[in-house]
């Protein structure tokens, strides 16, 4: 497959989950069965899919950097970050088929270790990959931009405490999935404040694919950080509006992560074919 197909394919994937998302969301508040239904046909082909693929073209990114350095071991953790969320997902479709058999789905919860992992992999990948950029000088210069930014994902931390109790999993029996949930939010607002330090180092590098790349990142953590928001913010619920969009965002965050590793993918296919083809070079669209 060639690179600009695999991109294409990509940003078509995205289209297609935020269609799916957005009818799913819409089911959800007239026909709770029918998007029970919806959501177990769509989960593995178009959320836990997307990511295992990351997660396997990360380690090929990963390779493309000398060992132990910090932005392989960056990529290597992103790539497991990505097969975590595959798994989660797959947590996911087995409580969809368990509910459609009438059978109970509490162990759903459980996708929080999951989502943790997650989380954790990725804050630890992206700080690798800060720590990197900022020694070469890159991003340690904020803009009232970023810092209004980050104010704003701080005050969406502190709402995430208010509204614990309309979280999904913060009335599990299990006091480890109710830990889990009230931590991932707070984990993941903090991993937001790294997106826009990267955000701020992909405007200093330039409009190449790395940039986009970051931006890609940013705008996948941003989603999964509204997603939240969304479901307990009281005005959305109930709202059919409020519920596709946030349905639509949340089924298209693994399009988004792939998207954003796709884009790095392709640094390492363009060095390949001027490798092999250096009379075809045209070095101004090596990095474009």
């Amino acid at each position: 497959m060639t690179v600009g197909r695999a991109l294409s394919l990509s940003k078509t994937l995205l289209a297609v989950c935020a269609g799916v998302g957005a009818v799913g969301g819409w089911l959800g508040l007239r026909a709770a069965p029918a998007n029970i239904l919806w959501s177990a046909v769509w989960t593995l082909p178009i959320l836990s899919a997307p990511s295992l693929i990351a997660g396997w073209l990360s380690i090929h990114v990963a390779r493309d950097y000398p060992g132990g350095s910090a932005m392989r071991k960056s990529w290597l953790l992103i790539g497991s970050s990505a097969c975590a969320v595959g798994v989660s997902q797959a947590i996911n479709f087995g409580s969809y088929i368990a509910r459609l058999e009438g059978r109970g789905g509490e162990w759903v919860g459980f996708r929080q270790h999951a989502n943790l992992v997650s989380i954790v992999l990725l804050f630890v990948a992206l700080f690798f990959m800060w720590q990197s950029f900022a020694r070469l000088g890159f991003g340690l210069s904020l803009r009232a931009g970023d810092q209004l930014t980050m104010l704003a994902i701080g005050a969406a931390a502190v709402m995430f405490l208010a509204f614990y109790q309309d979280m999904p999993d913060s009335r599990s029996k299990a006091f480890l999935v109710r830990s889990l949930q009230f931590a991932n939010p707070l984990l993941l607002a903090a991993l937001a404040v790294l997106g826009v330090l990267l955000r701020r180092i992909s405007l200093e590098i330039g409009e190449g694919q790395l940039a986009r790349s970051l931006r890609y990142l940013l705008l996948m953590l941003m989603a999964r950080l509204l997603v939240i928001a969304l479901g307990i913010v009281p005005v959305a619920h109930n709202n059919t509006l409020f519920s596709m969009a946030r349905s639509a965002m949340m089924w298209s965050v693994p399009a988004l992560f792939l998207l954003a590793v796709v884009e790095r993918w392709k640094l390492i296919h363009a060095a390949t074919e001027i490798a092999n083809h250096p009379e075809d070079a045209i070095p101004a669209d090596f990095v474009r």
